[in-house]
């Protein structure tokens, strides 16, 4: 439902009403044609026709979510006075401030760099007429008409608005009853507009005019067929039409409650929540709708209270004698880039035209149903971590880094030159930015993307164009998103898009349509989809933009660096893209991005200014600093010392200023100072060593554990974790006494002031606490090392033997899913979200990934915290009268051949959770009816959740299905082998959203063999009468498989294609999974093309090897598309199996002599 469709309607019956009364007022004089009727008589009787059975009935309604498409994209929007002449649909030449681009005219004249893109246009035949001059038809003059002109525009108009009607549902809840009443509006105009054309009708029924030659205006011409006094009535009943219809609208646009302001006040929220560009835009319409309202208001007070004074005589130019309404004067000039608030509609209180009321209306309901389509598309590519590593990173300290604006010049005595500068000026493809770790890379990164001058330099690059500038910060310690391509190419993308809303629907057209037809949310992106449209936007060269990308971290990606290099080189071959990088100096980098002097800088070497600068003025704002004259000495010596041993690492640097803040505090001189900086190491793992080793031994045990927590987590951990650690290392078994209990806020609050200082005082600042707001105060703080390089130290053999040595009873991963009941357990109601995907959604599945690591850390199940915690969410069920929201879509969701919700009880959810010897104890126990939906045996191969972590290892919960037979877990062989076959083939297509897909296929290698092992038959067809390994087989070649995972795939196809599947079928054989695969012609941009296609020839030989064929035509196809290396070991495998077939020993008499005696034997019983 398009929550602007009443006034989309509004638009429409405005239209109608007024070009009706121009023609009964005598507004329209009549041209008269040489010769009678044009030559589209024919074409106009027979869409006539269609048109009126369009529109035989006001009330018939059908759903419709379309957006109104009566206005052409412009580009900005300026309001002046309109002249007189401005036709009724002028609106549809004016700009549009979303797209973009303009009508015909003032595109010319508004400069060549206004983006069009085919897309983007709509044919004439979808938008208003075009004033007199409509559809070519011959004319006079602005203000003449002929017959046939004016029959054929009231016939487009009328069946617009049946149109619009129609795509008006009155029995919506979302509508109030006075958009309601816009419909009643509009079926009465109906009628009269079809009264009016009937009589045109007539008119144009002389061919040659001639009955009517010697009239002039259409006022004449109706007084032939029509009386004075009907011509009066029905002039009147329009009037009072229009009145009627402004008083709905007064009302539509101050209720609150109608679905335009609730619509309007949602995309602003949106609007704001996703920082996007439209902000703006939604101000003018809302500042709009109020000026309409407080004009019309106006009208209908006048109206309402001297009905007489309301009419007046027109003394336009047109000489028109009839009655019109004074509402406003409205003229658009599309010559501006953007909306103003103060240029979107002006009024002038003496115009009498209600025709501009229509042209405003199609204009902002145009306007705000691209707003919503746009935030639509916005909101599939927003994630909630999405700006979270870049806000934790340090700041930049004043006055350092501004080294990097100047120009090329040599630097100190190692004659260094820095051009970041000169390539942000003029050059394209990457810049990259290295240095040991510690050394400020992410602030520098930051830095720059925050600097005024950066955004400077990109205007001088961009030149004529407009600069659009994108960041992502890759973070190992975050989450999936945060470390993978996924959530690369969705910041990228969210970025330009929100800053560049104009330019999404041609960039992803399908995901335009997608949003402007459909309701709810939108399809998740693929990789796929994703690096299309990328490479789209950076290969369409009518795009007004030019874009520059900042990565920060790709040394922190959780996959293949050597395929992430490839995506950026991609990128970086376009020549509107640039892209400035960084990373540690490991090889990979080093070889891909080290090779040009004037595309890259190492920080280490540029920094000792900056950190000279960092210790001065740190040290200067201690209230306990001061030097003496005969101390300067010492302070120079202090600086360079510091400068010297820190070689370039700011975070060495960071910890020594907090270890020289403890002295002064103490109110130790210079002199000490000096011999604290001596003693302290100057790398950074001995001095992480030395910061530990000064913890009082008192809290070590604590100290230990907490360390073990954050080191078992790959995610940063909530505040409250360690809070409930502390409880639980204080009272044992706390996690279980704790009863179901909402936290208040302010205990939360307290709790989370306290744990800030106690993890100071045991972890001497290794560990801080950051903030991520949109996760709310509750779960919104959590834990992370200072630094990567804290980690890394931690890992290191010598400080694992110093952990292991002081551990507790349970493991990390035993504490942590601890520490989670309790967690669930005190969750604050302001904070509860029981929604599939909310809070509680994502805490449990976050939860039972320990419960899984803690069962294989110390071989025995969790029962006892898995029963208090199943206790827990029982209650919440009872308590909010919701289901339990396992994950997302855990009941929304069915899988095609099983016919069950993914997941429904505990039990289920401790299965898809990889918890074997839980699952197992509660089989063994024989405790009946367990609490289970569907056969576990199938929950566990059909259904595999969006685990939040990693996803778990299934093949020994697969095996203990399969042998302990119980009523719980039984299920036909064959469907199971079905079900699991199309859920394999959904995730290949969707790989990207599995970072650990390496792991993930070799799990599902281990479950095929087990199925095959038990008996599954492989040709089992599916509900599409289809064998179900074949959609595996097409989907092996999923672009979003990572060539890592093409072994294990491979081993998985031979192990299908080795249990005896047949080749072919009627609607399906292994020669149409090739063709479907083998020759796709749209792989210009794929990574690791090289790899892919010899992923491709493999499968192709592996099929080949089982008996499959290759036709002639496939032969060239493959000689065409594929390397000729990759060719020959094809047709090679093609002549070893001929080979194989020639030297195969043929039966002797004698063996089927034994064997006719074999079957006898068994006839016979023996």
């Amino acid at each position: 439902m398009d929550p602007f469709s009443s006034l989309s309607l509004a638009t429409s019956v405005v239209q109608v009403i007024d070009f009706s009364s121009r023609l009964l007022s005598g507004s329209y004089q009549i041209y008269h044609s040489v010769d009678g009727h044009t030559d589209d008589d024919r074409e106009l009787n027979e869409r006539a026709a269609v048109l009126r059975k369009l529109a035989s009935t006001l009330t018939k309604r059908t759903p419709s979510t379309a957006v109104s498409r009566t206005s052409k994209p412009v580009d900005g929007l300026v309001v002046e006075k309109a002249p007189a002449s401005i036709d009724l649909d002028s609106s549809a030449r004016t700009a549009d401030p979303l797209t973009g681009s303009e009508g015909e005219t003032n595109a010319a004249q508004d400069g060549a760099n206004t983006f069009k893109h085919p897309e983007m246009e709509r044919t004439d035949a979808e938008f208003p007429g075009q004033g007199p001059g409509d559809e070519g038809m011959p004319v006079g003059s602005n203000n003449t008409l002929g017959i046939e002109q004016a029959y054929r525009k009231l016939l487009k108009l009328r069946s617009r608005m049946q149109s619009t009607a129609d795509a008006f549902v009155p029995e919506d809840t979302h509508h109030s009853e006075q958009e309601k009443g816009i419909q009643i509006v509009a079926a009465g105009c109906n009628e009269m507009a079809k009264k009016i054309e009937s009589t045109l009708h007539n008119l144009r029924a002389d061919p040659k005019n001639q009955k009517f030659r010697t009239l002039v205006s259409f006022r004449q011409a109706f007084l032939r067929t029509w009386s004075d006094k009907k011509i009066k009535e029905m002039e009147k009943a329009l009037d009072k039409k229009r009145s009627d219809l402004i008083l709905h609208l007064v009302v539509v646009m101050s209720d609150q409650q109608s679905s335009v302001v609730r619509e309007l006040r949602t995309l602003r929220e949106a609007s704001n929540r996703l920082g996007s560009a439209y902000t703006d835009h939604l101000d003018s319409i809302t500042k709009s709708f109020k000026l309409i309202q407080s004009q019309a208001g106006k009208e209908s007070d006048i109206r309402r209270k001297n009905p007489k004074a309301y009419y007046q005589e027109s003394n336009d130019k047109d000489g028109n004698d009839g009655k019109t309404f004074n509402l406003f004067n409205l003229h658009i000039t599309p010559h501006k880039k953007s909306l103003e608030q103060s240029d979107i509609v002006s009024y002038d209180e003496s115009a009498q035209d209600l025709r501009y009321l229509a042209e405003a209306l199609s204009l902002l309901t145009s306007t705000a149903s691209k707003v919503a389509i746009a935030q639509r598309v916005l909101a599939g590519l927003h994630y909630k971590t999405m700006l979270m590593r870049m806000e934790n990173v340090a700041e930049a300290y004043a006055d350092t880094y501004e080294w990097i604006f100047k120009t090329p010049r040599a630097r100190a005595k190692k004659n260094i030159k820095v051009y970041f500068l000169e390539w942000l000026l003029h050059n394209d493809g990457i810049f990259w930015v290295s240095g040991k770790p510690g050394s400020g890379k992410s602030t520098l990164m930051k830095f720059l993307c925050d600097h005024a001058r950066t955004e400077e330099a990109l205007i001088e690059w961009a030149k004529p164009l407009d600069p659009v500038m994108s960041t992502h910060f890759f973070w190992s310690s975050g989450t999936a998103m945060q470390k993978s391509q996924e959530g690369l190419f969705k910041s990228l993308l969210y970025d330009v898009f929100r800053k560049s809303p104009e330019i999404m629907k041609a960039v992803c057209p399908q995901r335009w349509e997608a949003g402007r037809r459909g309701e709810g949310e939108l399809e998740p992106w693929t990789i796929s989809e994703l690096r299309r449209t990328l490479i789209s936007m950076a290969r369409c060269s009518g795009l007004p933009y030019k874009f520059c990308f900042f990565i920060d971290g790709l040394d922190e990606y959780e996959g293949d660096h050597s395929e992430m290099i490839a995506v950026l080189r991609s990128l970086a071959t376009c020549p509107n893209i640039k892209l400035c990088i960084s990373s540690r100096p490991w090889n990979v980098f080093e070889d891909a991005f080290g090779n040009t002097d004037t595309r890259k800088l190492y920080l280490q070497h540029l920094t000792n200014n900056d950190i000279r600068l960092y210790v001065r003025k740190k040290l200067e704002e201690h209230p306990n600093w001061q030097v003496l004259p005969e101390e300067q000495d010492i302070y120079r010596s202090i600086l360079a010392e510091v400068t010297t041993k820190a070689q370039g690492v700011f975070l060495w640097v960071y910890l020594v200023v907090r270890s020289l803040y403890e002295g002064l505090t103490n109110g130790d001189p210079l002199r000490a100072l000096e011999r604290r900086i001596r003693r302290l190491p100057a790398d950074l793992e001995p001095f992480f060593k030395h910061m530990l080793n000064s913890v009082d031994s008192f809290y070590h045990a604590q100290m230990v554990q907490t360390f073990q927590v954050a080191m078992g987590s790959p995610n940063p951990l909530p505040l409250m974790i360690y809070c409930f650690l502390d409880e639980e290392y204080e009272h044992h078994n706390f996690s279980l006494h704790m009863p179901v209990k909402q936290m208040p806020m302010l205990e939360v609050e307290r709790r989370q002031a306290q744990l800030r200082r106690r993890l100071n005082g045991r972890c001497k600042g290794l560990l801080e606490v950051y903030e991520n707001a949109s996760e709310g105060k509750y779960l919104g703080h959590r834990v992370d090392f200072l630094h990567r390089t804290v980690r890394d130290f931690l890992r290191t053999k010598e400080m694992g033997d110093f952990l292991m040595a002081k551990n507790t009873e349970d493991g990390p991963n035993a504490l942590i899913f601890k520490t989670f009941v309790p967690l669930i357990k005190a969750i604050p109601w302001e904070e509860m979200d029981i929604s599939e995907d909310g809070t509680l959604s994502i805490m449990l599945m976050d939860a039972m990934h320990y419960a899984y690591k803690a069962e294989q850390e110390l071989g025995k199940p969790q029962t006892e915290l898995l029963e208090d915690l199943s206790r827990a969410l029982r209650f919440y069920a009872t308590t909010t009268g919701k289901p339990i929201p396992w994950y997302r879509w855990c009941y929304s969701s069915s899988k095609d051949g099983a016919g069950y919700p993914p997941c429904q009880t505990f039990l289920e959810f401790a299965v898809q959770n990889g918890l074997c010897l839980y699952v197992e104890e509660q089989l063994r126990q024989k405790r009946e009816p367990l609490d289970v939906k569907q056969p576990l045996s199938l929950c566990a191969v059909a259904h595999f959740p969006g685990y939040t972590i990693e996803e778990p290892d299934l093949r020994d919960m697969v095996r203990l299905l399969l042998d302990i037979r119980t009523p719980a877990t039984l299920h036909s062989i064959d469907d199971l082998w079905t079900a699991f076959m199309l859920t394999y083939a959904e995730v290949n297509d969707d790989a990207d959203y599995f970072p650990n897909i390496l792991n993930m296929v070799r799990h599902r290698q281990g479950i095929t063999e087990l199925l095959l092992a038990h008996g599954a038959n492989p040709d089992t067809l599916s509900h599409d009468s289809i064998p179900a390994w074949w959609h595996f087989l097409v989907s092996c070649a999923s672009r979003s498989i990572p060539p890592s995972a093409y072994p294990p795939l491979l081993q998985t196809l031979k192990l299908v294609l080795s249990a005896g599947v047949q080749l072919s079928g009627r609607d399906w054989s292994v020669s149409k999974a090739i063709d479907q695969i083998m020759f796709d012609d749209d792989d210009e941009g794929v990574e690791n093309q090289a790899a892919r296609l010899e992923f491709l020839s493999e499968i192709c030989c592996l099929a080949i090897s089982h008996g499959f064929e290759l036709s002639a035509t496939q032969r060239d196809k493959f000689e065409l598309h594929f390397p000729a290396r990759l060719v020959a070991s094809i047709f090679s495998t093609i002549e070893e199996k001929k080979s194989k077939a020639e030297t195969k020993p043929q039966p002797k008499y004698t063996d089927y002599l034994s064997i006719w005696r074999l079957v006898s034997w068994v006839k016979g019983g023996g």
